[in-house]
């Protein structure tokens, strides 16, 4: 029996011909908006891409773990939809994972909610300025406890590695300082009490690598 509705019949035809899409194109690093310039060394921008469907065409701009390949996103959408992906979906270059492997130089904690530094850790930064002396690149991670989201405690995590970067330079302008907001993880303190969660609230400075 024919079909009548020729809405219809294009909808029907669209479902059994199935998804059309066109390949992304091969992979490259790109700069990003502000808001992802640190994630660029974590993650490849795959330019846009059209993948039509039997109701809607999407263009997508996705993300995904560096050398984890096409088939494994870490996530996926819009470029500027302001979404931000958890450390756990990537994977580090070579030489951070190296260096976080290590001990970090110091570790300086912070308030709830806030890039201020625990009285603590102010004295411990000031110590740490005065009887450091640090040369070529530097890696400053920031990180979260675990309340919130980590839409929220990526970017927060960020503006605190920042703030320590930029006290940092002050002392030693030469220096390569490299910064990377991390969000919750990984946690130096598996546990949801207030003491792990105080910990939590951290940055961690890694040696890099030294001028030759």
């Amino acid at each position: 029996m024919p079909i009548r509705n020729p809405a219809l019949a294009v909808a029907i035809a669209a479902v059994l011909a199935g998804c059309v899409a066109t390949p992304p194109e091969p992979e490259r690093r790109s700069e990003l908006p502000e808001a992802y310039n640190t994630l660029t060394s974590r993650y490849i921008y795959v330019p846009p891409y059209t993948q039509q469907g039997a109701y809607a065409t999407h263009t997508y701009n996705w993300y995904y773990g560096a050398g984890k390949g096409l088939t494994r996103y870490a996530a996926g959408g819009r470029v500027y939809d302001e979404r931000y992906w958890q450390e756990r979906h990537a994977s580090l270059p070579q030489s951070h994972r190296d260096a976080m492997d290590s001990l970090p130089l110091a570790r300086f904690n912070f308030e709830f909610d806030s890039t201020a530094l625990t009285p603590d850790s102010q004295r411990q930064l000031a110590s740490f300025l005065e009887g450091e002396s640090l040369s070529g690149s530097v890696l400053v991670v920031g990180y979260t406890d675990h309340i919130g989201p980590e839409s929220y405690n990526v970017p927060l995590s960020q503006r605190r590695a920042d703030a320590i970067a930029q006290r940092l330079r002050q002392a030693w302008p030469n220096v390569r300082f490299l910064t990377e907001g991390n969000g919750t993880y990984p946690k130096l303190v598996n546990d949801t009490t207030d003491a792990a969660r105080a910990a939590n609230r951290r940055v961690e400075i890694f040696h890099l690598e030294a001028d030759q």
